[in-house]
């Protein structure tokens, strides 16, 4: 998924217990009211409450993606859309939780799936994080 705007909803969980579902053969340990893999897509003025986080992206849990995608992503390292004005509050843990995210210039097909791996630096040698980084308002 990528390129989709989720905006002005409101999310609420009575517990965060009550909520965590186990999905794709996954614990319910960690659950977000926005949980996101595909990091490309623009997060705007949402609220999210009683979740264990608010909005939660765990690239670093999955770096070779999951489902039909595993092997053909690369979490970690996909750029951000736009993240702005959202509310987190009351949430278990936190209220917004980016994980280890280290966005780079990526070369992705229609679907989103890299072409040419995600390479930490270009091919003559320099840096290939996005510049500027990526901006969470």
């Amino acid at each position: 998924e990528m390129n989709n705007i989720i905006s002005y909803n409101a999310i609420i969980c009575s517990h965060w217990k009550v909520c965590a579902v186990p999905w794709l053969g996954k614990h319910a340990g960690s659950n977000g009211g926005i949980y996101m893999i595909g990091m490309t897509n623009d997060v705007l003025y949402n609220r999210i409450a009683g979740y264990e986080i608010g909005l939660y992206t765990p690239g670093s849990a999955f770096p070779n993606g999951q489902g039909y995608a595993w092997g053909k992503v690369c979490p970690q390292f996909t750029p951000f859309g736009v993240i702005k004005g959202n509310v987190n509050h009351d949430n278990a843990r936190y209220g917004l939780y980016l994980d280890n995210q280290y966005p780079r210039n990526l070369e992705r097909d229609e679907n989103g799936f890299v072409i040419g791996g995600c390479p930490e630096f270009t091919p003559d040698g320099k840096d290939n994080g996005v510049s500027p980084a990526n901006v969470v308002e």
